[in-house]
Parts: structure tokens; sequence; C-alpha cells
């Protein structure tokens, strides 16, 4: 019997893709490759250079950065599409050349798609769920079918500084591979996918006193949409993974499930939702960077609209709770409710308003729980640990002027949020922030004139501290020889005080312009200048602070037909 390498895996799965190809290419797509232009290229392209100067001791960033990057699509004989993106920066300060670990390519033919490169996949949230790779897929939508499958490396192989006091940064290498079915109908959407990964236990050389381990994972998930009635429709969306935390010690593989489902139901002015989720506590797979485990949530929601639409009322309210499996000597719950109504009677008048409550408490066991004993000094051991949030926001805006020839707009916002925590039945003074903002704006249509001026004033009590800043902002815009060029121009300062004293002000100007050509050339320059003066009171040990930075933006940007190739 031959056996395959791991190594040959990309060879044959490259021959599959061939084959796929060339059964689909018909007689009529034969044909154009007569009359079609052999090449095509659409898309942008662009190259932004920033300057950067400061008084500070330690820069904020490098004195110079730049960014060559595009997303561009080369059509081959208006057959074949094969889309490019690249980003290649100085930022990592080693670059000779440009990085194609961040590049992809992904042509397609009809209903055959291939990615290469760097790419992710998003099949579903307990299984693959955008973990970049290094490799290859392909797609295939034949009709209401979606079959999907990949093969590339999640994770370079980093070999261990033995020198170094700690060995996080050392990774072995991994390789994972999928395939998912999905089909479409016009009731009933579901797929399913099978995803597995595995470490190479020989791809780095790790000393034995270390916790890095080679890992392994296999799992499976499902999503089901499903239009039950007229009104009601219903998903799921469920996960199995069984990861090996150590693939060269016998008996730690464990198995964990995940699990959420939805049901709507909606007619013409009311809207009720219902879901449910329920994650084991040590539920994970290699084809995700994290997960929220060990939960358990129950949501409900309420929407109306009313009066031909103008009127909105949605409501949410939601309960989750951890410690599924009764391991942790402290259990928390969080209960979260929010209303928000949205009141537009006409098109010069609005108003809306929100509020919503985040509740949590945590339950402290003492250590002689399992006893199951009824000895109330016991209880003395349990910390009960609560904690209250609670924001509310009321907002308007008013057209004042409305015509063809300008517009003159007022808006208004105001918001409050609260912090309370309480242990036992001691209640802390807790956290308040207010913020309020006004705003008004002038817009003329024909010229293009836009003029704004708002002011933005917040206070915070933390405690015996109150903090309150005031900020002024004052913005024009104006476009200039037919629009081809827009200018802007801001001014902001904000004023910081604590305990009504002064500590410190912040000034920020910025100016740009933008010139287009021919539509498809655009260049930009924009300059920024940052003054920081923190007063004595904030360190009173320290100097006053006084920095001031400038930065400056230079852009170019080709978007549209980048090049053709024509028959002659």
């Amino acid at each position: 019997m031959v056996k395959l390498k791991n190594n040959t895996a990309p060879f044959y799965f490259c021959l599959v893709i061939l084959g796929l190809f060339f059964n689909a290419v018909s007689a009529q797509d034969l044909e154009k490759f007569k009359t079609a232009d052999p090449l095509q290229a659409t898309g942008n392209v662009g190259w932004n250079q920033i300057f950067y100067n400061t008084n500070r001791a330690t820069p904020a960033r490098q004195a110079q950065t730049w960014v060559f990057n595009g997303n561009v699509n080369f059509k081959f004989f208006d057959i074949i599409n094969a889309p490019f993106s690249f980003n290649y920066s100085n930022l990592g300060n080693q670059f000779t050349q440009p990085n194609f670990n961040q590049s992809s390519l992904h042509p397609s033919y009809k209903w055959i798609a291939l990615h290469l490169g760097t790419i992710s996949q998003s099949w579903g949230s307990y299984t693959v769920n955008g973990h970049v790779f290094r490799g290859a897929g392909l797609e295939l939508t034949p009709g209401k079918w979606n079959i999907a499958l990949f093969y590339g490396r999640f994770q370079k192989a980093n070999q261990p500084d033995t020198n170094a006091v700690s060995l996080a940064t050392a990774t072995y290498k991994r390789m994972g591979k999928g395939i998912r079915i999905g089909f479409a109908g016009n009731k009933t959407q579901i797929s399913g996918q099978l995803f597995h990964a595995a470490d190479e236990i020989h791809s780095i050389h790790i000393p034995a006193y270390s916790n890095i381990t080679p890992m392994q994972n296999i799992c499976a998930g499902m999503q089901l949409q499903q239009q039950i009635s007229k009104q009601f429709r219903g998903n799921a969306d469920i996960g199995i993974s069984r990861l090996t935390a150590d693939s060269r010690v016998a008996n730690t593989t464990s198995q964990n499930t995940a699990l959420k489902l939805g049901l709507q139901y909606a007619i013409r002015f009311l809207q009720i939702s219902a879901g449910y989720e329920k994650v084991d506590p040590n539920y994970r797979t290699l084809g995700a960077y994290y997960f929220n485990n060990d939960l358990q949530n129950i949501t409900a929601g309420l929407g109306l609209q009313l009066w031909k639409g103008k009127l909105n009322v949605n409501g949410t309210f939601g309960k989750q709770h951890d410690n599924l499996d009764s391991k942790k000597q402290s259990q928390m719950t969080r209960t979260v409710g929010s209303a928000n109504v949205n009141f537009q009677p006409s098109t010069k008048f609005g108003i809306n308003a929100g509020y919503n409550n985040f509740l949590s408490y945590t339950n402290l066991r003492p250590f002689t729980d399992y006893q199951n004993t009824n000895n109330p000094y016991l209880a003395w051991d349990t910390l009960n640990f609560r904690q209250i949030a609670e924001n509310m926001q009321l907002g308007t805006h008013i057209s004042l002027v409305s015509d063809t020839v300008k517009s003159f707009t007022l808006n208004l916002n105001g918001t409050r949020q609260l912090n309370i925590e309480q242990t036992g039945e001691k209640k802390s003074t807790g956290n308040a922030f207010y913020n309020f903002s006004m705003g008004l704006s002038y817009l003329k249509l024909k010229s293009g004139l836009s003029i704004s001026a708002a002011a933005n004033a917040g206070q915070m009590n933390i405690g015996t501290i109150l903090v309150q800043n005031i900020s002024p902002v004052f913005s024009i815009s104006k476009p200039f020889y037919k629009k081809q060029i827009q200018t802007q121009f801001s001014i902001s300062k904000t004023l910081s005080y604590a305990n009504q004293k002064s500590s410190g002000n912040v000034l920020n100007l910025r100016c740009g312009a933008r010139y287009t050509y021919h539509k498809k050339h655009n260049f930009s320059l924009n300059i920024q200048y940052l003054n920081r003066k923190d007063s004595p009171i904030t360190n009173p040990y320290a100097h006053p602070l006084n920095v001031s930075d400038i930065t400056v933006f230079l852009s170019y940007n080709l978007a549209g037909e980048l090049l053709r190739l024509g028959r002659r």
C-alpha cells in the first residue's frame, strides 16, 4: 500500500481545483477568448505617507511612516476574475520587499471561487470563526448548494528562546483543514461543517518543563434557519468540539458542546423574539481566537412600529450566569434590560430616548458548602457582591431652516451613567457621569459651504473627586474649482477641572484639502496640531506638562479601471 505524506495534500488539492475549472468551461466561454480583452484590472491602489514631529521625551509614533495597499481585480478574457489584495508598510522596520504574508488572491469563474494566500473563513459561531491562516480554499455555489473546503497553516512554528525567563512566545506549527456543505432553499437554510487542526509535535524543540503543549482538535457544527410560517422564524447554531490538550499524553481529551437557539415572531407592527444560549465551561476550538464559554443566556425582545413607522419602541431583557458545572467557588449572574423610543413625526423634528440597566451579582460559596450543612454561622463565609450600571440618554434634532437654498439644524443630546457597587448590606456611593452636547450646523447647498459649531460639557463624580470637562468645537468646509477641491478646517479645545480647579487643557487644530483629478486620481493633504498642558494638580510632584505634536498625512489613491490590454 502506498502511504501519502502530509506535504502532498496541497498538490492533490490543486489537482481537484483544476479539474473542476476545466469541467465547467463551456463552448460559449471559449468564444469569448476570441473577442474579449485578454486582461482588465479594476479596483484601487493607495499610497499613504505620515510625517510626525513632537517635543515629547518618548514619541507616540515613528517620525515617518508609509503604507502601500490595494485591492485589485484582474479579469481575463471577460471570464475569469482574480481579486488580489496587498498591504505593505515600514511599520515593522524589517521589510525589504512586499510583505506577501498580508496578500491574498481570489480568482473565480461562474460558481467556482478559489482563495489563496493569507485568508480566513467564518463558518459558524462555534467552529471556524475568523481565524487567519495561510493556505488555499475552494468554494462551489452551484444552484442552491454551497460547498467549501480549505487547507492551510493556522500557526507558524516559533522556536523557544531558552535564555528568556518565559517561553510564552514559542508555538508549534499548526495545520488545519475543513469542509462545509450548505443548502439554501426558499424557507430553509442549513449548513454543516467539519474542522480538524493539529500541532506538529516535532516542529519545535521545547524543554520538558514548559507548559506549552501540542494540541489537536476536531469539531463539527450545524446552522439552521427555518421559516416556520409567515409570522414565525427559527434559527439554531450547534457546535461539538473534541480537544486534546497534549497530543503526547493519553487521557487529555475532552468533549464539549455549545448551543444557540432563537425564535422570532413578526407581523405588520409587532416583533417578538426569544433566545437561548448554552456553552460548556471548557468549550474551545482551534478555528477561532477566543470563545466566551461557561455561560447560559436567556434573552427576550419586543419591538413596536406605530403611526406608519414614525414611532418605534424597542425593548430587550436578558439573564446570564456561569459556573454551569458547579466547580467554581463563585457564581456570577448578570441581568440586562434596555428600552429605546424613537419618534420622528416629520423630517424637521425628531426625538429619541434610551434606557438600559445592567445588574450583576456574585455569590461566593463557602469552602464547606459541599458538606450541605445547616450551620448558620457558615453563611459568614459567603460573599454577596452586587454591581449596578444604569444608563439614560435623551436626544433631539430640530431643522430650523430647510429649503432648496440652505439648511440650518440644531442637535441636543444628554447622557447620564451611574455605577453602584454593594457588598452585603454595605452600599458604596458609586460613580456618576453626566454629559450634555449642543450643536448647530449650517449648509449652503449650491456652494457646498458647511459651518458647524458645537459644545460639549461633562461631569464625573468618582467618590469625593469631581471631574469636569468643557469642549467647544468649530469647523468649516468649502469646495472649490467645480467641487474638485475639498477644503476643511476645525479647531477644538478641551478644558479640564478637578474639584473645580484647572487640571489642564488640550488644543486641537486640523486643516486639510483633497483634490480629485478625472474622477480616478485622489490626492489629499491633512495637517494636525495637538497641544496638551497639564497643571501640577494632576501630579503635584511633577513639573507642568506641555507637549506639542504635529502630524502630516499625505496620500494618493487611484480608483477605477487601472489597466486594460485590448486586442489589436
